[in-house]
């Protein structure tokens, strides 16, 4: 009996090995397949040069950085006090069928596919001002309001109980016990969860596209069309030039980085407040 499970247990223990395998394996080929085609073209020029003539094999795309961050920008200045707000008042005022009907709609919002959320900026916005990084961060900014919402509730509600009676028993008003004293011991988890949701937008595509218009200008101002990263990889990825594609490559390599700085970036962040707190 003892062998059979011995047996049983090494049988499932092999299969979840092969089933993390199976599930890492596509994710490895991607990144391989990024980091080998992206060093071609990973240079100095690629991130301080605009770009140049179709048939050149030089060029940059300083353009979509500079858009990239204009746009991602202006998407944190309209999601942070919103989902921040928001989240306070989930966690701390919310209750009832209130709370459960705001939290039902934070679920939908997040579940919309994001070209929905960049055709509704295009209607509101581009059809009245034209394309620009408003219209882009408008959309990027309705997107990581839900991730912005959930982690400032989830934050504030793991501030420990007898913290906030400490503060009432002072006799200090709930408002300043929340801003001041919750929301500082749950601060470092909320520059995590705002700095996770700038790691979700800075690679949306899709929203961008009926959005910001593209082209190689860098951007003068809020209503002037732009481009960003991911928008210069999907059109030069379906350009019949070599140089493009080159360009393309290295430009999600980039982004990669990006992501990977910023998401280890967080979880180191996060890992010291909890050795000092």
């Amino acid at each position: 009996m003892k062998r059979l499970r011995n047996l049983i247990d090494k049988s499932y223990t092999a299969l979840a090995a092969c089933s993390f395998f199976i599930l890492v394996l596509p994710l490895l080929h991607i990144i391989g397949s990024i980091i080998i085609n992206g060093l071609k073209r990973f240079d100095l020029e690629l991130i301080t040069s605009p770009p140049k003539s179709l048939l050149s094999a030089g060029g940059g795309i300083l353009h979509a950085i500079v858009g990239t961050a204009m746009v991602v920008f202006v998407a944190m200045i309209i999601s942070l006090p919103i989902g921040f707000l928001t989240g306070i008042y989930l966690a701390e005022f919310a209750r009832g069928k209130l709370a459960q009907i705001i939290r039902a709609l934070i679920t939908t919002i997040a579940g919309i596919p994001s070209i929905i959320v960049g055709v509704f900026a295009y209607t509101i916005i581009v059809v009245v001002y034209g394309f620009s990084v408003l219209a882009g961060g408008f959309a990027l900014g309705f997107i990581s309001i839900p991730y912005v919402v959930r982690s400032t509730e989830e934050a504030l509600k793991a501030v420990p109980i007898e913290i906030k009676e400490a503060g009432f028993s002072l006799g200090i008003p709930r408002w300043k016990v929340i801003l001041f004293i919750d929301v500082g011991y749950a601060k470092s988890r909320i520059i995590a969860g705002f700095l996770l949701a700038l790691a979700r937008v800075i690679g949306e595509t899709a929203p961008l596209i009926v959005t910001i218009l593209g082209g190689i200008n860098i951007p003068s101002g809020l209503f002037s069309p732009a481009n960003a990263i991911p928008l210069v990889i999907y059109q030069y990825a379906l350009s019949p030039f070599k140089a493009w594609h080159d360009i393309a490559w290295s430009a999600a390599l980039l982004l990669l980085i990006i992501a990977l700085v910023m998401n280890l970036g967080v979880r180191y962040y996060l890992k010291i407040k909890a050795i000092y707190y």
